[in-house]
């Protein structure tokens, strides 16, 4: 295998890597948002760690999100042109986890201000 290929497999090994990243930092975000709502003290916990739970939450989700994809990068991911629906699928996966989540967070919020 020449260096060419070995760079073009590690690209591809690297988006797959962070579509899978993306895709599991989005659930981790949701659920982050929506416990600290209701667990006082996991919020206060958040804001006594990093001094308010937004920051807490954005430095999880990042280091979660470059952990993820620093472990990943290396691994043997969906790369290859046989491979090609498998990848497609991940991204396809990704964005309608980052869309539905999205939504989940809108809608909690709005139900959160009418309920109270």
């Amino acid at each position: 295998m020449d260096i060419e290929n070995i760079r073009k497999r590690f690209k591809t090994n690297l988006t797959s890597a962070i579509l899978i990243a993306l895709f599991v930092v989005s659930v981790i975000i949701i659920g982050l948002t929506i416990g600290a709502e209701f667990s006082k003290p996991f919020k206060d916990g958040l804001k006594d760690a990093f001094g308010h739970h937004w920051v807490g939450k954005g430095i999880i989700a990042a280091i979660a999100f470059l952990l993820i994809t620093f472990l990943l990068a290396f691994m043997p991911l969906p790369n290859s042109k046989k491979d090609d629906a498998k990848f497609k699928k991940l991204a396809l996966l990704s964005a309608i986890t980052v869309i539905i989540g999205t939504v989940v967070i809108i809608v909690f919020f709005v139900w959160l201000f009418f309920a109270h």
